[in-house]
């Protein structure tokens, strides 16, 4: 990337990007978050990969002192917690152990 960035003129930089890794801002709306939510539960291709994923970003990122979401809010811990065990539920309930 550097190598690129100090290229003088056009340059075509190739990525590999995860499918299910939803493009979100640095800072989230609340209703950026409604209308995600939204999106999901109306059957969203993919959806019970994509909100694992966004929890598991967001569990990451809060395991980082440095990081902004150093501390997982209430409101968004809560959610999180609902979404993982309505998840489990179902995947139980799809695979029996």
């Amino acid at each position: 990337m550097y190598e690129a960035l100090s290229w003088d003129g056009p340059v075509i930089v190739e990525c590999l990007v995860d499918q299910h890794e939803p493009p979100l801002p640095a800072k989230v709306k609340s209703h950026q978050v409604r209308k995600l939510t939204e999106a999901l539960a109306q059957g969203t291709p993919n959806r019970n990969r994509i909100a694992l994923q966004m929890v598991k970003d967001m569990l990451d990122e809060s395991s980082f002192a440095a990081s902004p979401a150093h501390a997982v809010p209430r409101k968004v811990g809560q959610a999180a917690a609902t979404l993982v065990g309505r998840l489990r539920d179902r995947a139980r309930g799809e695979h029996p152990e």
